[in-house]
């Protein structure tokens, strides 16, 4: 089974065992792997966050 989550794909490997989270498109390119389905959507918020907060000051560098 698979779980869209924020643009991520959290694929359940082995049910409540081991779930493996995959990038955003295109590419789709494993990223980590959680135990359960909460831990993997707290890596994604987390990451997500990261990634966000360093477009956003990239962007802001670039103008300045």
């Amino acid at each position: 089974m698979n779980l869209f989550y924020r643009g991520y794909v959290i694929h359940q490997d082995i049910p409540s065992i081991c779930y493996t989270i995959f990038s955003c498109r295109p590419e789709r390119v494993e990223l980590a792997a959680c135990g359960t389905s909460r831990e993997a959507m707290r890596w994604v918020d987390l990451h997500a966050m990261r990634w966000e907060h360093s477009q956003v000051c990239e962007s802001e560098l670039a103008v300045i």
